[in-house]
């Protein structure tokens, strides 16, 4: 019985991850222009964000109520691919910030450009 509550918990617990997630993408798709997020990435990224969350939007709403706890890992897995899941919580940062903290430390605070790590 408790292996049972448990498994329940851990599903419920990776569904609403999962939704959190969908619902945090979604705002920042639709900030505003100023948003550090809007002004720090390019359109070929909130595009394939945009692409993404559509299809797991979709996926989510009809088929969330049957699905597995491993299938909400999977689904926020494909999304982490085309934005981490860091960076949906570190938003309100400048996405500068983000992309500076990712460089290996000998390329901080050096202009180095974020794809020449």
């Amino acid at each position: 019985m408790e292996a049972e509550e448990a498994a329940i918990a851990a599903r419920e617990e990776q569904r609403n991850i999962l939704e959190g997630y969908l619902y945090k993408l979604r705002d920042l798709l639709e900030s505003d222009s100023q948003h550090a997020f809007v002004t720090h990435s390019q359109e070929v990224e909130r595009r394939a964000i945009s692409r993404q969350l559509k299809d797991v939007s979709n996926w989510f709403n009809s088929h969330a109520e049957g699905a597995q706890t491993k299938d909400f890992v999977e689904k926020r897995s494909s999304l982490e691919c085309v934005y981490p899941h860091n960076r949906v919580h570190s938003a309100d940062r400048s996405v500068q910030d983000i992309r500076t903290a990712d460089r290996p430390s000998h390329q901080r605070n050096r202009g180095v450009p974020t794809s020449a790590k």
